[in-house]
């Protein structure tokens, strides 16, 4: 571990901590290393608020293979988008 990186602890639920340990078998990566990348992403977009709007959308894994279903989902949720933050 690099001698610059501070050492925190923190209380997650059982569930959340089960599926970091999925995501660590499956990545091939430490838990720490995943929730630092977590963290790091979310201090970014919290740190530009301001000038940008986070939108998370979970795309169904089945529309990787077919582009136009993806692209006509994708447009069906733009469009919600673009309702709801121009209201």
């Amino acid at each position: 571990m690099s001698k610059n990186k501070k050492i925190i602890s923190l209380s997650i639920d059982p569930d959340l901590h089960e599926t970091l340990v999925d995501l660590k078998k499956k990545r091939g990566e430490s838990v720490s290393k995943i929730v630092t990348g977590l963290v790091d992403r979310f201090v970014g977009v919290v740190a530009s608020e301001e000038e940008i709007v986070p939108v998370v959308l979970k795309i169904p894994a089945h529309l990787r293979e077919d582009p136009v279903a993806m692209k006509e989902w994708l447009d069906r949720r733009t469009e919600a988008v673009v309702k709801c933050l121009c209201a």
